[in-house]
């Protein structure tokens, strides 16, 4: 009877920290949306800044790269700062910093401010990410491709909702008003600390000690972020020159362009998840390689298709390629059990800094044409998946440990 009963506290006891865990895992997600919002609406800004201030390309292109590589360097350090010291805080510091860098644009006077404005969303993203992840990997348990899709999927709406929303403001009332997006933005980071401080230390009730987990596998973690890196290199340039290339070759209009970026970018919110539960249930590393394939296989096709499969195949693109992301960060994580934030936080890194490959692309595009960028991505992602299957399986054991930690 009593061993009933301790049994039944037990099993309340969990399911409470699942619910608290499920809270939190929710906070960081819609604080991922308000911090991807800044970084995709980058492009748009720009655009703002050059009519505001009459500056030339070449300086907003300087101010644009500036801040990517500034903040990919700063998301390692955070990444190192949150495997060394746990203060979960950080993430909604990063998350209210990224609100006050965007709403500090509403503010900008000249090309120094519209870069120390922009420099602070990548400094807020930096800050947020390596110990979000961090704290999603550890609360995702067994099912952490799955709790890492969601989180993904945060930062794809925010990323798809940013540039609509800044042109909306900006656009509407003029650029001065972006001073007022900390108002809307600012209490989600805030009520990510608050639960931070009450929610958190009752939802993580596994072991603190990430050494349990196993050492750390940098050989591996090298492949996977060669995988990593081509893959998004792929999947960044054909956002950028297959619109072109409908335009410029297939003659269709900028409305239609403009879909099927969209259609690119908005199609990972759906598969995510979805891929997510498939890698978890089966094999990371089987559904990685396949989805890579996939990317890789329809991105070769695409240059020959035009009206409603045009679409559709640009919708599975998307997904396949936008769904790996949340499979190589776990993966990521459990390579570098010790250090799941700077593991976590590089990764991510490599994607932000991954656009740097449309400068070669564009000569191709002006040397061979851009079709020939087009076949270029499909290689490029071939590569990857290739790449990938150098990767190691999923072991038994390791399916186990992660399986023990939930138990502790």
């Amino acid at each position: 009877m009593r061993t009933a009963l301790v049994d039944g506290d037990v099993q309340d006891s969990g399911r409470r920290a699942a619910r608290l865990a499920a809270l939190y895992a929710t906070a960081l997600i819609l604080t991922h949306a308000t911090v991807d919002a800044g970084a995709g609406a980058k492009p748009a800004l720009v655009q703002f800044f050059r009519a505001h201030l009459g500056l030339s390309y070449t300086v907003l292109g300087v101010i644009v790269t500036a801040s990517a590589l500034g903040g990919a360097i700063a998301q390692v350090l955070f990444g190192l700062l949150a495997d060394a010291h746990r203060r979960p805080w950080t993430a909604a510091a990063g998350g209210a910093l990224a609100a006050f860098g965007l709403s500090l644009t509403g503010f900008v006077t000249s090309a120094v401010t519209a870069a120390v404005a922009l420099g602070l969303v990548a400094l807020g993203s930096a800050a947020f990410h390596p110990e979000a992840l961090r704290t999603m990997h550890r609360l995702g348990g067994e099912r952490r491709a799955t709790a890492m899709s969601y989180f993904t999927v945060g930062g794809s709406v925010g990323w798809a909702l940013g540039p609509a929303l800044v042109g909306a403001i900006a656009g509407t009332f003029g650029l001065a008003a972006m001073r007022w997006w900390v108002v809307g933005a600012l209490p989600v980071p805030v009520a990510l600390w608050l639960a931070s401080v009450r929610v958190l230390p009752q939802a993580a009730t596994r072991p603190a000690a990430d050494a349990a987990a196993g050492a750390d596998r940098w050989g591996d973690y090298r492949t996977l972020f060669a995988v990593v890196l081509l893959r998004a290199a792929a999947h960044q340039s054909l956002t950028v020159f297959y619109p072109a290339y409908l335009i410029d070759v297939a003659g269709t209009s900028r409305t239609v362009a403009s879909l099927s970026l969209s259609l690119l970018l908005v199609s990972g919110i759906v598969a995510g998840p979805v891929i997510g539960r498939l890698a978890d249930r089966w094999s990371r590393r089987g559904v990685l390689v396949a989805t890579v394939i996939l990317f890789a296989l329809l991105t070769l096709v695409l240059p020959a298709l035009r009206g409603p499969v045009m679409y559709a195949v640009l919708f599975l693109v998307g997904g396949a390629s936008m769904g790996a992301v949340p499979i190589t960060l776990v993966m990521s994580q459990e390579y570098l059990p010790r250090r799941t934030g700077l593991g976590g936080g590089l990764v991510l890194a490599a994607s932000g800094t991954a656009s740097l490959v449309a400068t070669p692309f564009g000569a191709l595009a002006d040397a061979a044409g851009l079709a020939a960028v087009i076949y270029a991505c499909a290689a490029v992602a071939g590569l990857a998946a290739v790449i990938a299957l150098r990767l190691p399986g999923d072991a038994p054991a390791a399916r186990a440990r992660l399986a023990g930690e939930l138990t502790g």
